[in-house]
């Protein structure tokens, strides 16, 4: 046997919200802190006890309420290494933004940092990590990460009990270990405890484990614990007779190829799995076991100190890998599409109001607890265990409520904030309407805003102050607050029908004209409409379909910008089968590649949607497309394509109303660039990649988590593209289940990942109702750097701001 002694690291899994409501999860998890002080102040010697705070807002939740000796304590243990708190604050979907990766590393007090700063980042059950957060680690001083993937779903990289040395572009890596699972060190030693639901902390039907039911310390209960071990480490080895170990989620199988004399191992609990407190009783296990002189030897150690270890003595025989780790679990978070789009607009605010307002003590201290909320809001919990089975009960609804708490009040704090600071930049003493442009670069929009915001009446058009360019008001319908509203004004989606949405002339729509970078425009009112400007010859080269929908834009030069149907809406669904997210699961879990995509196609079939007859709006040199569409998972859906040919600019903007249904569906918007299948660069995290060329291997290639932008980089031009709502994107066709190992045929088709609750856990189901979601995009000449072109994409998101003086 190769393995002569197993290194334990004991910790609990945060997983907030999956067990217990979030806010008893935050609780109970700070009274473990306080727990393993005890135990490590009780349990010395050869039974010293160890803890490990896997992440670490357990440890700052601790230290809140604290008093000066249980902050001692804390500090004392940390420097003598009898407990170590993990570099991040939650395990993290990969939708963080660079600000939030920022403050992320800043989640713990000055004082524990000055004790001892975090040396190993700890991300468990979650499939993936962004580089991004891998390089600010390191800039802390981070040496170590410490995985523990759930493969439900999903899979990690490399085989089980796999180490590799995970490099960034500039040079510097750290020491990645892969472990298999987060509680392998339980089954390594004792069979499947827990039965039946996850019970809820205040549930007392059921009770937290003790020495008395596993890990027991008894002669014959350790003897039956070894045979069990070698058992297991037979398979783990790679030697006949061992056997798979069944965490009672996955059955994980060995590669059976360790070839190290020392194995480190998870053990969290199994009186829920997740969230449970320490374990004392495994101090007395360890040290009774290493008594009777039984082998391998154990140690309970902690992830640094173990992994330091293995890099000393192995370093040198580890591979090393470089790229991004996309996540297998991210696409779990376009089930609620809303939430997710509301804290992408906080997370543009919140950048904006940096920028407008740096030097304000009162911003920096609002921005730092929006950021905070938001990067509550990307842990990977998003509900309970009962999430998809009991969508309406009280515990499903409460968890729901608090997450998406944490993406609508940053949302609105941000916004408030932000008109604040704005005002004052946007004021005149003229009457008209000031648009501002915040952002690097040059940008043109449409713009909308109610017409009773106009106290004299809305007059006929305004007058740019620097071209003297006339700009026609256009009145639309739109809602009518406290009017009784007749048949005709009220929509499809006006269910009440107690005011109208479709009164006439309730709103208004104007275009700003080009407003040039950090500059304002003044729209003086104008009553004359005698010298508008008139329509120049457009300057692009546009094909439409049978319905008048553009299907080929190039410019004058005969430069491709796009091609095939612009935003068109693709859906999928499985409604044949008994237990749709089952079916779901089987297929995704089939080896054979060929089956697996023709099960998939079988038994979810694109579903395109049903065009209407297309409407255009010309105005000046810009155009623009209005579309409204049906599908069988829409009460309806329209579409817009503006396009500005002066700036070679365009936004797509995409209305949406989901019919009530607990069946899964995704949801796709695709767009088809012109860049001869060049592969993009995205960016995640503010640190920019490219799929296939620079990613992990064995990592996620189906779906990638973007914080907006598109590259592609071209002889002819340079192709951008940005996502401002939607959040996760497809190369080539639409993926559902692929689990694609090659990169497609044209990769400059790019699919935004509208809606997806295929997820069978966790994750919200059955949003219905109005969706929106805004895509922008741009042709750059062909010198343009990669980063600018990024923050190019990121600027459009961001859009023109605009004040209304009279």
């Amino acid at each position: 046997m190769t393995i002569r002694r197993i290194a334990i690291v004991h910790h609990s899994h945060a997983d907030f919200g999956y067990t217990d409501h979030p806010e008893v999860c935050i609780r109970m998890q700070a009274q473990y802190v306080a727990e393993a002080l005890s135990h490590i102040r009780e349990k010395t010697g050869d039974r010293q006890f160890r803890w490990t705070c896997e992440v670490s807002e357990p440890v700052s939740a601790f230290w809140r309420q604290a008093s000066p000796d249980e902050r001692r304590r804390l500090l004392d243990a940390l420097r003598d290494g009898s407990m170590e708190i993990g570099a991040l604050p939650f395990n993290v979907t990969p939708f963080m933004d660079a600000q939030e990766w920022d403050e992320a590393f800043t989640w713990l007090p000055a004082d524990i940092i000055a004790a001892r700063p975090p040396t190993c980042l700890m991300q468990t059950d979650v499939n993936g990590i962004p580089r991004a957060a891998l390089r600010r680690a390191v800039d802390r001083g981070v040496r170590f990460v410490w995985t523990g993937p759930n493969s439900w779903l999903g899979g990690p990289p490399f085989p089980p009990y796999s180490y590799f040395h995970w490099r960034l572009p500039d040079g510097r890596q750290v020491l990645v270990y892969q472990n298999n699972g987060y509680n392998n060190g339980f089954y390594l030693f004792n069979d499947n405890w827990r039965l039946g639901p996850v019970p809820a902390a205040c549930d007392m039907s059921y009770r937290r484990a003790t020495g008395a039911d596993y890990f027991k310390t008894d002669p014959d209960s350790l003897h039956a614990a070894h045979e069990h071990c070698l058992r297991m480490l037979k398979s783990i080895e790679g030697a006949s007779g061992g056997e798979a170990m069944d965490t009672g989620v996955n059955a994980y199988a060995s590669a059976g190829s360790y070839a190290y004399d020392v194995l480190p191992v998870s053990v969290t609990g199994q009186w829920r799995f997740d969230n449970d407190p320490p374990f004392p009783a495994l101090a007395d296990f360890v040290h009774e076991w290493n008594r009777m002189g039984l082998t391998p030897a154990l140690e309970l150690t902690t992830p640094t100190n173990i992994l330091d270890e293995m890099e000393t003595r192995f370093g040198d025989q580890f591979p090393t890998v470089e790229g991004d780790w996309p996540d297998w679990w991210a696409n779990g978070s376009a089930s609620t599409p809303q939430p997710l789009a509301a804290s992408r607009q906080a997370k543009r605010d919140l950048k904006l109001l940096h920028k407008v307002a740096a030097d304000s003590p009162s911003v920096a201290a609002l921005r730092r607890e929006c950021l905070r909320d938001l990067i509550w809001f990307d842990e990977h919990t998003w509900g309970s265990w009962g999430s998809i089975g009991w969508p309406d009960s009280l515990a499903t609804h409460a968890n729901a409520v608090d997450k998406f708490d944490h993406a609508f009040r940053p949302q609105a704090l941000a916004a408030w904030k932000l008109s604040d600071c704005l005002r004052p930049k946007l004021a005149m003493d003229e009457k008209g309407i000031v648009v501002g442009n915040f952002t690097d670069t040059m940008q043109d929009q449409w713009l909308v805003m109610e017409a009773e915001a106009f106290r004299n009446g809305v007059p006929a058009a305004l007058q740019d102050a620097v071209t003297g360019r006339r700009i026609p008001l256009l009145r639309r319908p739109g809602p009518h607050n406290f009017a009784v509203p007749a048949e005709s004004e009220c929509s499809i989606e006006n269910h009440s029908r107690q005011f109208p949405d479709l009164a006439p002339d309730r709103t208004v729509l104007f275009r700003t004209g080009p407003v040039p970078p950090n500059d304002t425009r003044k729209l003086l009112f104008s009553n004359d409409l005698q010298y508008v400007q008139p329509k120049a010859a457009p300057a692009l080269q546009i094909e439409t379909d049978e319905n008048g929908w553009p299907v080929c834009c190039r410019t004058e030069h005969g430069i491709g910008w796009f091609h095939g149907n612009f935003g068109a809406f693709i859906g999928h669904a499985i409604e044949d089968s008994p237990s749709p997210r089952r079916e779901f699961a089987r297929i995704f879990n089939l080896n054979d590649a060929q089956e697996r995509m023709a099960e998939s196609l079988k038994k979810m079939p694109p579903i395109s949607a049903i065009y209407k007859k297309a409407k255009r709006l010309d105005d000046g040199d810009a155009m623009v497309f209005e579309q409204e569409f049906s599908h069988p998972f829409l009460l309806c859906g329209t579409r817009r394509l503006e396009l500005y040919p002066e700036l070679r600019q365009l936004r797509l903007q995409l209305h949406l109303n989901r019919k009530e249904s607990a069946l899964p569906q995704i949801w796709f918007a695709q767009f088809c660039l012109d860049a001869d299948a060049a592969i993009p660069f995205l960016s995640g995290g503010g640190d920019l990649f490219q799929p296939w060329l620079d990613q992990i291997d064995g990592t996620c290639h189906d779906f990638y988590a973007i914080d907006g932008p598109v590259v592609y980089r071209g002889v002819d031009a340079v192709r951008v593209w940005n996502s401002r709502d939607a959040a996760l994107v497809t190369l080539g066709t639409p993926l559902i289940n692929e689990k694609r190992t090659a990169k497609p045929e044209r990769p400059d088709c790019i699919n935004a990942m509208l809606f997806n609750d295929f997820w069978d856990t966790n994750f919200a189901v059955g949003q219905a109702g109005p969706l929106d979601f805004a895509f922008q995009a741009a042709l750059l000449p062909p010198d343009t750097t990669t980063a600018i072109a990024m923050k190019t994409a990121e600027d459009m998101g961001t859009g023109l701001h605009f004040a209304l003086q009279q």
